[in-house]
């Protein structure tokens, strides 16, 4: 059944961008936004049913991929860059496109910057890669890969590059890295019932464990195998019950399409653990229902495709940038010790001069003055407080006796005193 929660503090629209209002009360629940999509493109024109996976052209236009259903054969579907409403596909690529007969339920889908679309094709355990045509039916397969790469029930793909891509292979219960139109894996990563994939730098997003523990996985570069990810987003605390497609923004920030409650789930970078979503994008004026995929656009803004009969793909203002962390004041310590301390003047000299340089680090405050002790053995013969601005002190014989001496110097600011520096000296009457 369709859960919409009651919402937490209002949003509004800043500059394009979606600004949360500060709440009267303090809630551990994270907050929750509702805001109304800016477009949305549905209807029977559309040809829309069960939408579940999404994609941007270089030029502008808006993939959608059509799980089959009946009587709807799969399709992936292109829009203009400004559709919105009721509106026809200008491209269509199904089973009744020239030589797609095998077409059934496409899944994932990814353009690359060279306009090629990829597509998992779910029933058929396979990835396909096609010319796009700028109207009409004619898309032409380029490549296609299935049994030798021992892919499973692909639910989703990411482009790492326009020749390689990482494939979610659910029925095998890993994640495969893969040429475009190769057979040969390069790594696997093992993570069971994975859903959905992004790229962010040189990590990979993984969304999956529904039935289990829903989870997001973070692996970073270089890992392969049952490798354990860098970060895991997972337990009652995120709120995950059913995820599908996940993207990051230029922020570090994960979405997930969470489709058990109807609603996007917005983690802080670097999140990690049992934690909370810094934000949920949810209730009835949103009209997400059952999101299966959600992408961001060049500008931020919040693309997410509906899982329904028929079918809505909607786009959301991007949210505000996040907080700039206040950096933390830099930690005082006591200063280091003096350099340099040396004792100038003969041994039979009516004066002598210690002299040092100042500490090389003050511990993030200033010097306030300098401690000098003379001392005989442990008898203590003279101490001398010096300004910050002295490092030198002229001491009278008659002050001194006869023999070994040693002085210490330390230097103090407002957090404490240094170590000693201490040098040894001699007197003769």
């Amino acid at each position: 059944m369709r859960r919409t929660s009651a919402l937490l503090p209002a949003a509004a629209l800043i500059g394009g961008s979606l600004v949360l209002a500060t709440p009267s009360t303090v809630s551990a629940a994270p907050p929750t936004i509702a805001p109304a999509p800016d477009r949305v493109i549905a209807g029977a024109a559309t040809g829309l049913q069960r939408p579940i996976g999404l994609a941007l052209g270089p030029d502008g236009r808006l993939f959608v991929s059509n799980m089959a259903s009946t009587p709807t054969p799969g399709s992936v579907r292109a829009f203009a860059p400004a559709a919105s409403g009721n509106v026809p596909a200008v491209a269509v690529l199904d089973s009744t496109s020239p030589g797609m007969s095998f077409l059934t339920k496409p899944a994932g889908i990814a353009v690359g910057p060279d306009g090629l679309l990829h597509m998992a094709a779910y029933n058929d355990n396979a990835i396909r890669t096609f010319t796009v045509p700028a109207t009409g039916t004619g898309f032409a397969v380029q490549s296609g890969i299935g049994a030798a790469t021992l892919i499973s029930a692909p639910n989703d793909l990411a482009l790492t590059s326009p020749t390689s891509f990482w494939v979610a292979s659910g029925g095998t219960d890993e994640v495969v890295r893969l040429d475009v139109g190769s057979t040969t894996r390069l790594r696997t990563l093992d993570t069971p019932a994975p859903m959905g994939l992004a790229v962010h730098g040189t990590s990979l997003y993984v969304s999956g464990g529904n039935g289990t523990s829903p989870y997001v996985k973070v692996f970073s570069a270089g890992t392969s195998g049952s490798a354990s990810p860098s970060r895991t987003i997972s337990g009652p605390a995120t709120g995950l019950d059913n995820v599908w497609g996940l993207t990051v923004d230029r922020y570090g920030r994960t979405y997930v399409a969470n489709g058990g409650d109807d609603s996007i789930r917005v983690f802080a970078a670097g999140a990690t653990g049992n934690v909370a979503p810094t934000v949920v994008l949810q209730g009835a004026a949103t009209q997400l229902d059952s999101p299966s995929d959600v992408m961001l656009d060049g500008a931020g803004r919040i693309w997410v495709a509906n899982d329904t009969v028929p079918g809505t793909v909607l786009r959301f203002a991007a949210l505000a940038a996040p907080p700039t962390p206040v950096p933390a004041p830099p930690r005082t310590t006591a200063p280091s010790t003096p350099r340099a301390l040396k004792v100038s003047g003969k041994v039979t000299a009516r004066k002598r001069v210690v002299r040092w340089k100042a500490p090389a680090r003050n511990g993030g405050s200033r010097i306030l003055r300098y401690r000098v002790v003379v001392k005989k053995g442990k008898k203590t013969l003279l101490v001398r407080t010096v300004s910050a601005s002295r490092r030198t002190l002229v001491v009278k014989r008659a002050k001194l006796r006869a023999g070994k001496l040693t002085v210490r110097v330390r230097a103090v600011n407002a957090k404490g005193g240094s170590p000693y520096a201490v040098k040894r000296f001699r007197v003769r009457r």
